[in-house]
């Protein structure tokens, strides 16, 4: 039997053979996809510039979506699009290192508008949610209230004059609907939760769907306090159909920039060209998801800008930087 003292010399001066050229090559590319996958492990969510409010508009096809990311790291899910999309909204949010969201803020019961946030509910925690009081029998809207009661999170009901404080110099203040609700011809899109979201005096207005009922009652009740809708960006009503867009409602924004969430030969044909006609007679530049994909906007308390994204494909390196944005798209928005 041998003993330990004579088998370790042994071993110590025994030539070691080189390894084989495809076991060295499969080492190697091992290696390299290991810092890979290290340098794209999400690494928390894309910071805001120190000052700045970012508003990431989402291509999620016919339907609207939007994530906001305020300075001090507050999250808020403005839509969530349609089913169809959902599963890939909850993908893109975990893959910018999003783990659970501050709130969720459904601007009315429609499928194209909540189905997609209904599979974040599911997927993700959510600390807070903001609901318009406007009801619906939709299996897809029961579905939505199943889930904020079984997952505990807490429910205020949008009405105007209502003020969120989202961090620092960032606030979310409801302007429709009113107490008591309208009463319209299409009273679920008129009741839709239109919120104006600001830091400092840059603004964007989130519209919802509201029509034409609910946007004359807002030019009543703003008309003679125009300061209190102003916006530098609109997040254009219904998908750019026909109806909105009041040239009055338009004067009393004063939009620079008009964003139109619509899919590429939707059924419905939005946006309409009497949508396009009227906002660009408002002055605003237009930007259309299914021409230029998701878009960044980003405010600071002295300056905004649009940027063209990924689509929901936006990746954080290492450091938490995403992957620079190609320019804006010459192609200019249409009627479809």
């Amino acid at each position: 039997m041998l003993r330990p003292g004579v088998l370790l010399p042994l071993r110590r001066n025994r030539r070691r053979l080189p390894l084989p050229r495809w076991l060295r090559l499969l080492t190697a590319i091992a290696a390299c996809l290991a810092q890979v996958a290290a340098s794209c492990a999400p690494a928390g969510p894309p910071p805001p510039a120190a000052d700045s409010l970012r508003v990431y508009f989402l291509n999620v096809g016919q339907g609207d979506a939007a994530l906001i990311i305020t300075p001090d790291g507050v999250t808020a899910l403005v839509d969530g699009g349609d089913r169809f999309r959902g599963a890939e909204l909850v993908k893109w949010l975990r893959s910018i290192g999003l783990q659970k969201l501050d709130w969720v803020m459904p601007s009315h019961p429609h499928a194209d508008h909540i189905a997609g946030l209904n599979l974040v509910l599911e997927e993700l925690p959510v600390s807070n949610a903001l609901l318009s009081a406007q009801a619906n029998d939709t299996q897809t809207y029961r579905r939505q209230l199943d889930l904020l009661r079984e997952k505990g999170v807490p429910v205020t009901d949008a009405v105007e004059g209502l003020t969120i404080p989202l961090g620092g110099h960032v606030t979310a203040t409801v302007l429709n609907p009113p107490a008591g609700l309208l009463r319209t011809s299409e009273p679920e899109e008129d009741n839709s939760v239109v919120l104006r979201v600001c830091i400092a005096v840059n603004c964007m207005l989130f519209t919802g769907d509201i029509g034409d009922g609910g946007e004359r009652s807002m030019i009543a009740r703003y008309g003679t306090a125009p300061e209190r809708i102003r916006s530098q960006v609109l997040k254009v009503s219904h998908h750019g159909s026909a109806e909105p867009n009041h040239p009055d409602f338009l004067t009393m924004v004063q939009p620079d920039v008009a964003l139109i969430g619509a899919g590429l030969t939707n059924p419905f044909r939005h946006p309409s060209q009497k949508a396009l006609n009227r906002l660009g007679a408002s002055g605003a530049a237009i930007y259309c998801t299914f021409v230029h994909g998701t878009l960044l906007v980003e405010l600071t308390e002295s300056t905004y800008r649009v940027q063209q994204m990924r689509d929901l494909a936006i990746r954080p390196t290492s450091r938490g930087r995403v992957v620079p944005a190609p320019p804006l798209s010459p192609e200019p928005c249409r009627a479809q």
